[in-house]
């Protein structure tokens, strides 16, 4: 039965890709049309640092995905890609999917990140790139060791307040490059104030167009159906370190350091 299943979700897949592809203007047609599969094998060739989930843990994520939405009270009804954060501090892991239907998640690629650790903390939930004349925003860009990358700006918002701090704490939700300093710390919270992916995976994102659904005046040089446009940022609520997705090395050292001084 699950074969069946499978059979049918795959065919169903080929379908909605092969629908995307005959749309494409016939000026694009000399370009590559990418599927999931396609765009993973360019993530494990483009992307480092990256991180290896089993396969249990890309169910674990797509069913905490599927729960956020549903507290949420927020749909995505169409086929599209979705990067979703685990800004558990024991975790730190950015999960690059391929949403086909509600509850079908494919990883597409997994990295470390650094959310905000200081006030105002990364804020949970679904956020949306700006759309249409407001897209100016979501098309900065900073200087980083790489040359200017992009910024993914996902506006202003609401963060959840500690102890003694205001309790209409805001944030400007920035999603950056991390410069060669800070990608060394990649995998722990940071003090930047915004999430913060490996250049590489900025360069991904960019180049691919992959979050660019709907964001006007954006000249893409790759035919990738069904873009996404939203961030999803979740907390496993770990107490613990997963194997999959290791420590940095430069706060292995410090570990290292106060064990032999201990």
């Amino acid at each position: 039965m699950s074969a069946a299943r499978s059979t049918i979700t795959s065919s169903r897949r080929h379908f909605l890709l092969g629908a995307a592809a005959a749309c494409v203007p016939f000026a694009s047609m000399g370009s590559v049309v990418y599927t999931p599969h396609e765009l993973r094998e360019q993530y494990e060739r483009e992307v480092a640092p990256r991180l290896d989930v089993p396969d249990d843990e890309v169910r674990l994520y797509g069913g905490i995905t599927e729960m956020q939405l549903y507290n949420l009270g927020r749909e995505l009804p169409d086929p599209q890609y979705l990067l979703v954060i685990d800004g558990n501090p024991h975790v730190q892991a950015a999960m690059l999917f391929w949403r086909l239907l509600p509850g079908s998640y494919q990883l597409v690629g997994a990295s470390p990140v650094s959310t905000a650790a200081a006030e105002p903390a990364s804020p949970q939930g679904l956020f949306e790139q700006a759309r249409g004349a407001a897209s100016n925003a979501a098309c900065a860009r900073t200087q980083c060791d790489r040359g200017m990358l992009r910024v993914y700006d996902f506006g202003w918002q609401h963060t959840t307040a500690r102890i003694g701090a205001s309790p209409n704490s805001e944030m400007r939700l920035q999603v950056r490059a991390a410069d060669r300093q800070a990608e060394r710390r990649l995998g722990a919270p940071c003090e930047d104030g915004c999430i913060l992916l490996p250049s590489r995976l900025i360069s991904f994102l960019d180049e691919y167009g992959v979050l660019d659904d709907g964001v006007s005046g954006r000249v893409q040089r790759h035919v990738l159906p069904y873009r996404g446009r939203h961030l999803m940022v979740v907390d496993s609520e770990r107490d613990e370190r997963p194997p999959w997705s290791p420590a940095p090395p430069v706060l292995e050292q410090r570990a290292a350091v106060a064990r032999v001084r201990g």
